[in-house]
């Protein structure tokens, strides 16, 4: 189990029927006893996930862009897609009250999200800073 998480289910389907979203879950899985974390799983990004992308400002410069709606103040990297994309999956997740209440019958207390990096040589994890927690529910309305 790595990063001590181990694999419950993968593709999971996630819904927002009244905003009309959905995707899956890569994997979700359980660490320790009470909680379950949801997995943006993400292969082939060896390089520089937290370079900026950059515009063309009519100059010999290049401007940083940023992320849009209520995420107009990150930069637009890689990494931050991907917690964008996670946050979005996570947050579908957690909507799903029937779902949550069977899971808390059954000891779940916390419901996590990361983002994992896997790559011939290395994996890294990132936990779902509290940051893009918070803008949840604002990324899926702006879907």
């Amino acid at each position: 189990d790595m990063y001590g998480l181990k694999p419950v289910m993968a593709q999971r389907v996630v819904v927002d029927t009244k905003r009309g979203l959905g995707t899956a879950v890569d994997m979700i899985c359980s660490r320790g006893k009470d909680e379950l974390v949801v997995v943006e799983l993400k292969s082939g990004y060896a390089g520089s996930r937290t370079a900026p992308a950059t515009s063309w400002n009519g100059t010999d410069n290049r401007d940083v862009c940023k992320m849009l709606g209520p995420l107009h103040t990150a930069k637009d990297c890689v990494l931050h897609r991907h917690l964008a994309q996670l946050t979005a999956t996570w947050q579908l997740f957690k909507q799903e009250k029937t779902t949550l209440k069977l899971l808390e019958e059954k000891g779940v207390k916390t419901i996590s999200a990361a983002l994992v990096y896997v790559c011939d040589s290395s994996s890294e994890l990132h936990e779902l800073p509290m940051w893009w927690q918070k803008r949840a529910g604002k990324i899926l309305n702006a879907l």
